[in-house]
């Protein structure tokens, strides 16, 4: 038993370290003198993934023919293929694009095929904790140093401003990051643990301070749901009436940002937008397997050349070239114009079938019981990051797809069977069980 606790918690501690290189990649970035290891560092995620996967794959008795989720993996590749065919794409192209897609649900099913006790997952949230001190520290100078950010070697997102205010990242080199981390946060230290309100009204304020539209819409669909304690259809209206308020108060305050993504009729050269248009283009024209992994809309493409934007006219929006001008640098911008322009719609609906495998069983649970501490993490999550993942790549995209498929994975784990602490582990999964009485 001591073997297996070593290694599960040998599992954890990698990941939370995983986590953290692709959370805060800047520091490697700025301070390590050669650029070969910091390119070795940027596999990370890629890296450990294919190792956890083999270690997984090989060290268990794994039926292939009755595992449902793999099954499907193996359908949605197949049907990437038939694309990548159509297309006749390298074999290259094929293999980078096909697996940055599906690195995370790897994450997902070699995680589940473990049996994680509450307390080495509690240990594993309590390694976010010692972060939490330095995360304050640095929001707060944000806050009052306005060239915090620069002073700390951040460039690319040092500064955004909307509505003349300034969004707050504090150390983190993206702001989604430090989203990423404060949904953390707000979950673990409002119902996984007894502190202070104030840490997750902390959370709270470094999610609202960002400015990022789509993450805080999602936060409030999630937090919405979490007041019902069950689920009833009429609480719909209810949502929907928040939401409506929500976005008209988004279009009041940001009409720059409302006029430029939905106000404005002429939106052809807003690259976010002209890949949903071309991807719902492309699912007619290469129905039904569309044009193949790596070739539309993913981190692929802005690695190697698709002549899928020359073909549909878009290659001259900014973001989408391969001109030294932009580089490329929004054609990864978005989640789902990749899966309908790679996948068409036959991957389209296997990859939603996926999707419900994985996290339909947390939704439902959710859904019947809403402090149901088995649940509420990855259904937390999934809620905020489907609204978000129509603006931004969440679900493949690290370290945000690390979080929500790793801890859904993990979380799959503990769900399926019944909470049994030995004597030893009382005492520090004790606050993971207090309310599950």
């Amino acid at each position: 038993m001591s073997l297996v606790k070593s290694k599960n918690e040998i599992i954890l501690s990698s990941f939370f370290l995983l986590l953290f290189i692709t959370s805060f990649d800047i520091i490697f970035q700025e301070n390590i003198p050669l650029p070969q290891i910091y390119e070795v560092i940027k596999l990370a995620d890629e890296i450990f993934i294919v190792l956890f996967f083999l270690l997984t794959f090989f060290s268990r008795k794994i039926s292939f023919h009755k595992d449902r989720l793999l099954i499907l993996l193996c359908f949605f590749v197949i049907c990437g293929f038939c694309g990548n065919i159509n297309t006749h794409s390298p074999i290259k192209v094929f293999l980078i694009g096909m697996f940055s897609t599906i690195k995370p649900i790897l994450l997902f099913w070699a995680f589940s095929q473990y049996s994680f006790k509450w307390n080495q997952v509690y240990n594993f949230f309590r390694k976010f904790n010692l972060l939490f001190p330095i995360i304050v520290i640095s929001y707060v100078c944000d806050l009052f140093i306005p060239t915090f950010r620069y002073d700390i070697g951040i460039v690319a997102q040092a500064e955004d401003i909307r509505m003349g205010i300034r969004s707050l990242g504090g150390l983190f080199n993206r702001f989604t990051n430090g989203i990423l981390f404060a949904l953390i946060y707000y979950i673990f230290y409002r119902f996984y643990t007894k502190c202070s309100k104030w840490k997750y009204y902390f959370a709270v304020f470094m999610i609202i301070s960002s400015l990022k539209i789509k993450d805080i819409f999602g936060f409030f669909v999630g937090n919405t749901l979490l007041y019902f304690h069950k689920f009833k259809k009429r609480y719909l209206i209810i949502v929907g009436i928040g939401l409506f308020v929500l976005f008209n108060a988004y279009a009041t305050l940001m009409p720059e940002h409302y006029g430029k993504y939905i106000g404005n009729k002429d939106r052809s050269n807003i690259a976010r937008v002209v890949l949903y248009e071309t991807s719902f283009k492309i699912l007619i024209d290469y129905f039904p397997f569309g044009v193949g992994f790596g070739k539309f809309a993913s981190p692929t493409t802005q690695q190697y050349q698709s002549k899928i934007y020359a073909d549909y006219g878009i290659d001259n929006v900014y973001g989408l070239s391969y001109g030294e001008y932009d580089g490329g640098l929004f054609m990864a911008d978005t989640f789902w114009p990749m899966i309908f322009g790679e996948t068409g719609i036959l991957g389209t609906v296997l990859y939603i079938l996926i999707l419900s495998y994985c996290f339909k069983p947390f939704v439902k649970g959710f859904f019947k019981d809403t402090r149901d501490l088995h649940f509420i993490f990855p259904a937390f999550l999934f809620f905020v990051f489907l609204v978000a993942s129509v603006g931004k790549p969440v679900f493949n995209g690290p370290p945000h797809c690390l979080v929500l498929w790793g801890v859904a994975g993990i979380f799959k784990s503990l769900s399926t069977k019944n909470i049994e602490l030995d004597d030893d582990e009382k005492e520090s999964s004790k606050y993971l069980i207090y309310n599950q009485k």
